[in-house]
């Protein structure tokens, strides 16, 4: 079986992960289960073109009478000039050098951020065109299977 999620989203927001095998490592996982006993299922992604919102899963007995997706958690970009629920982190365009940041692991909220700077420089343009936001969930899918 082939589940794609088509998300209708608004302007400039793009969801990122849904925790499906996500380089997020802080996202929970996002899991397939079977409607009527409960247990998992397990799904895998295309291994050579891997889609951020597609999973697979064989139809056998542990998938009989359906499946429910949960998924526990998203990670969305958004433009600088939408709200953010908790910023996650954003891809700064460093016009200047470089830079790293730390998120708190309990909170997830960004912390500090470091940036290099020359010696003697008076000014740094840091120029920030997005943010990536963690929106928690869960959100459950009943999915029907023929």
């Amino acid at each position: 079986m082939k589940l794609t999620i088509l998300p209708q989203l608004p302007g400039e927001v793009k969801i990122n992960s849904y925790g499906f095998n996500s380089f997020y490592k802080e996202i929970p996982s996002a899991k397939l289960f079977n409607s009527g006993t409960g247990e998992e299922i397990p799904y895998t992604q295309d291994e050579t073109f891997p889609n951020s919102s597609e999973i697979y899963w064989e139809r056998g007995k542990e998938a009989e009478g359906g499946a429910k997706l949960v998924i526990p958690a998203l990670v969305l970009t958004r433009s600088y000039d939408q709200p953010a629920e908790t910023l996650y982190e954003f891809p700064p365009s460093l016009l200047n050098g470089g830079a790293v940041w730390h998120r708190n692991e309990q909170t997830d909220k960004l912390e500090w951020m470091l940036l290099s700077v020359q010696r003697g420089q008076k000014e740094y343009e840091l120029k920030v065109t997005s943010f990536h936001t963690r929106v928690e969930g869960p959100w459950e899918f009943s999915v029907d299977q023929p």
